[in-house]
């Protein structure tokens, strides 16, 4: 990605972070590999999610699941689900 697309992406993460800090978890970011990252409660990493290779969706579990970076609040909302399931847990506090 040149320049323009790099402060793109890091923009696109920016939002997707302030939306998943309204569900409570622990973010943070990484300006190296642009991404977000959700904590566990043990304070370690177990989520990371970046955008694809298109720069048009939001990924992770590797890339198995994605959503269009238009929808910043929709995203966070399946990343969220998808969290708490992994977590046993059945949905938002």
């Amino acid at each position: 990605m040149n320049h323009i697309d790099h402060d793109r992406e890091l923009g696109l993460l920016i939002e997707l972070c302030r939306e998943l800090c309204k569900f409570g978890f622990q973010v943070g970011m990484s300006d190296a590999r642009p991404a977000v990252f959700i904590r566990d409660t043990s304070g370690g990493i177990s989520w990371i999610v970046a955008l694809d290779r298109s720069g048009e969706r939001f990924e992770w579990r590797n890339g198995a699941d994605a959503h269009p970076v238009a929808d910043p609040v929709g995203a966070a909302g399946a990343i969220a689900v998808e969290v708490w399931k992994r977590a046993g847990l059945s949905g938002a506090m």
